[in-house]
């Protein structure tokens, strides 16, 4: 076996596998998607947390109106803003249970007072409650009609 005969081995051998750069491309374009992809879903969960926690508070106020015109007995919507929390009760009692917003999620202002429904679904005093986190800030208004809708700040 001749010198190029041999040489002509070694560069098809070389030649079925990959070379160190090519796989170190290959390798970077792969975390570089993963990172992508790690991101959005990141963005995704916190935009889901921040809807989550506004289903959940627009769901407890229509429920407040509910009971309030159903039982003809004045509801509360009471929040605790500094503990992300907010309940359901009926006036000048104490909300027997408590629900917690999502991780992350937190209120960027609430009306001064609980906002109380009465037996004709009408509520006092009409405000917007603000929810927000590092996806944006979503508001929650209850207007004195007692209609309750959110908004994408």
């Amino acid at each position: 076996m001749n010198v190029t005969t041999r040489t002509m081995g070694r560069m098809r051998m070389m030649q079925r596998g990959f070379q160190l750069f090519e796989t170190a491309v290959a390798i970077s374009l792969l975390l570089i998607a993963a990172g992508w992809s790690t991101l959005t879903t990141r963005r995704v969960l916190a935009e889901q947390r921040l809807n989550s926690a506004c289903v959940a508070i627009v769901s407890a106020a229509a429920a407040a109106r509910a009971i309030a015109i159903t039982r003809d007995n004045d509801m509360q919507l009471a929040v605790r803003s500094l503990s992300r929390e907010f309940a359901l009760a009926p006036l000048h009692r104490e909300p027997a249970g408590w629900k917690s917003l999502p991780a992350g999620v937190s209120f960027a202002s609430v009306p001064a007072r609980s906002v109380t429904f009465h037996g004709r679904g009408t509520a006092a005093p009409a405000g917007t409650l603000r929810i927000t986190n590092e996806s944006g800030t979503l508001g929650i208004v209850v207007a004195v009609s007692g209609r309750v809708r959110w908004f994408r700040e």
